[in-house]
């Protein structure tokens, strides 16, 4: 609920500016921006499961053939001895019957545990998409029922202290402009480091992998992860580096350079950006990270600084 509000509050905005400069009905606005919306989460979720499919597949049958292959390997060992320059090593003196049913027993439960694991991300996704796309209707509900007007996306009236409710709702509407403002401000400064330093360092699809790295500011912790897992992984299989370091090295390098920028991003550039943006002190909007990421957890990071701020 928090997030269809989040949601509501930032397409709020687009819709009356198509409502105002189409000269259309603003229902109709509204449905469109969310219907766009819907498409393109639709369109996103079939690449990346297309995208996700074939090499989780790959790994099941790799995974499967290695274990029906491992009799005729381990027989054509034992045949003769191994090789290795000068070196031979013999291993038709082990006990190899007893070292393929080891093998078996190890490698038969990863198979098993491998499919459990693969339903239980199947489930997740499923719930993941069910929960979004719940939330994405509430905030077109919020939205719509809203008339245009901003003050109406929330309706709190009590007797007596309606002048006090919008007083504070014009000192809260300012707090969350400022935060919107300050986020978008450290998504446009991630994105162009990150241009300017993967280009320098060599990588490929490097305005592509920046744009990742804006998109991971808005989500602390594991969006960071995912994108220097995403890094590696070009650098490791792109072919060219630089320096012609093997691709192992070069993409560990490329990794720690990412993860030292963005320390500095998070102990350094965000928090000051974000407190200007709000007027609170940086300290303080660190220590409210914590703090709410244990009360509420991956909402109350994602929302410290505002919260701080309304507080």
């Amino acid at each position: 609920l928090l997030f269809a509000f989040f949601l509501a509050y930032l397409l709020h905005p687009v819709a009356f500016f198509i409502h105002k400069k189409a000269h259309i009905p603003w229902r109709l606005a509204a449905t469109i921006i969310y219907v766009f919306l819907i498409l393109i989460l639709i369109g996103l979720l079939t690449w990346g499961g297309i995208s996700l499919i074939e090499p989780l597949q790959s790994l099941t049958t790799f995974l499967q053939k290695l274990v029906n292959d491992l009799p005729n390997f381990l027989a054509d060992l034992a045949k003769e001895p191994l090789m290795i320059g000068t070196f031979s090593i013999d291993f038709s003196h082990l006990q190899l019957t007893d070292l393929l049913t080891q093998l078996q027993g190890v490698l038969s439960p990863l198979l098993s545990n491998l499919g459990t694991l693969l339903g239980n991300i199947a489930s997740g996704a499923a719930s993941t998409i069910t929960w979004t796309f719940f939330t994405i209707l509430i905030a077109y509900f919020i939205d719509v029922e809203s008339e245009g007007i901003r003050s109406n996306l929330i309706k709190l009236r009590v007797p007596g202290y309606q002048e006090d409710i919008t007083r504070m709702g014009k000192h809260l509407g300012r707090v969350w402009n400022a935060y919107l403002r300050g986020q978008l401000s450290v998504f446009a400064i991630t994105i162009v480091v990150y241009a300017i330093l993967l280009t320098v360092m060599g990588v490929r699809y490097s305005l592509a992998l920046a744009f990742l790295a804006g998109l991971a500011r808005f989500v602390p912790y594991v969006g960071p992860f995912v994108a220097w897992t995403t890094y590696g992984l070009v650098a490791l299989f792109q072919g060219t580096t630089m320096f012609n370091l093997l691709p192992l090295p070069y993409a560990l390098m490329i990794v720690g350079i990412a993860l030292v920028t963005d320390v500095i991003m998070d102990n350094f550039v965000s928090p000051r950006i974000m407190s200007d943006s709000l007027n609170v002190h940086p300290a303080g909007v660190l220590v409210m990270v914590l703090v709410m990421a244990n009360l509420v957890g991956f909402i109350g990071v994602l929302l410290s600084a505002p919260l701080l701020a309304s507080f």
